[in-house]
C-alpha cells in the first residue's frame, strides 16, 4: 500500500516519491524473503560434508534439520550414535528400511511445511524416486523446493571417511564407491563444491536461495 501511495505521488509531480516507492519496495521483498517456506534437499555421497553443510544451513536460516541417518537408527530402535556397519544394501541399509526412512523423513517435513516451518534435508538423495517424492510434496504444500548436492573429489571423501569418529553415518569408503555406481542423475540440483571448508559450500547455497528469490520476486 506505501509503494502504491508514493507511486501516486510520484505520478502528481512528486519526484521525491520515487526513491520513498523503491525503499518501501524492497522492505516488502525483504519479508517475503523471511516468510517464504522452504524445502532445502541437501545430498551427496558419504564423506562430501553433506551433514555439515545441511547442519550449518538450518543453523543459518532458522530451519528445522531433518537427518535421514539419524531418523533410520530411531526407526529401528537405535540410539543416534549407534554403530551398526552392513554391508551395502543390507540389514538397516536395505531397499525396504531405507524406503521406510525416506517415507518417514517426507512425512515430517510435509507436516512441518504445513505449519510453516522451512526444513532442511540431510540424506544422499541418490535415488531420483525420493527425490521426485519430495518434489511432489513441496507443490503440494506451496514450498520453494531448493536442491543441492555436495561435492569432493574422491580422494578427499576419503580422508574424511578414514578419520571419521562418532557421527550418525555408518558409510565407509566402499560403500561410498557402490553409491556412487547407484546414483540417479540429477540434473536439477546445484553443485556445491564441498572439497575446502564447509563455510564456502554454505556460501554457494544460499547464493542459490537468492538466485531462486529473485527470480521468483521479479
Amino acid at each position: 500500500m506505501r509503494v502504491k501511495v508514493e507511486c501516486l505521488r510520484y505520478a502528481q509531480g512528486d519526484t521525491s516519491a520515487a526513491a520513498d516507492a523503491g525503499a518501501y519496495a524492497e522492505i516488502a521483498v525483504r519479508h517475503l524473503q523471511a516468510g517464504t517456506v522452504r524445502m532445502i534437499l541437501v545430498g551427496g555421497l558419504p564423506g562430501a560434508g553433506k551433514s555439515t553443510v545441511a547442519g550449518l544451513a538450518a543453523d543459518r536460516l532458522g530451519a528445522v534439520l531433518l537427518s535421514a541417518d539419524r531418523l533410520r537408527k530411531e526407526l529401528n530402535g537405535l540410539t543416534p550414535l549407534a554403530r551398526s556397519p552392513q554391508p551395502y544394501g543390507q540389514g538397516l541399509y536395505d531397499a525396504e528400511h531405507t524406503t521406510q526412512t525416506y517415507d518417514e523423513l517426507l512425512r515430517r517435513a510435509a507436516r512441518l511445511l504445513g505449519h510453516g516451518e522451512s526444513v532442511v534435508l540431510d540424506a544422499s538423495w541418490v535415488s531420483a524416486k525420493f527425490r521426485s517424492a519430495a518434489a511432489s510434496i513441496a507443490e503440494r504444500v506451496h514450498a520453494r523446493l531448493i536442491e543441492t548436492k555436495c561435492w569432493a573429489p574422491a580422494q578427499v571423501r576419503q580422508t574424511r571417511l578414514d578419520a571419521r569418529r562418532g557421527g550418525f553415518s555408518d558409510a565407509h569408503a566402499h560403500i561410498a564407491q557402490k553409491m556412487a555406481n547407484d546414483t540417479d542423475p540429477w540434473p536439477s540440483a546445484i553443485r556445491l563444491n564441498n572439497s575446502g571448508t564447509s563455510e564456502q559450500a554454505l556460501r554457494q547455497l544460499l547464493e542459490r536461495i537468492e538466485d531462486v528469490d529473485r527470480v521468483s520476486f521479479e
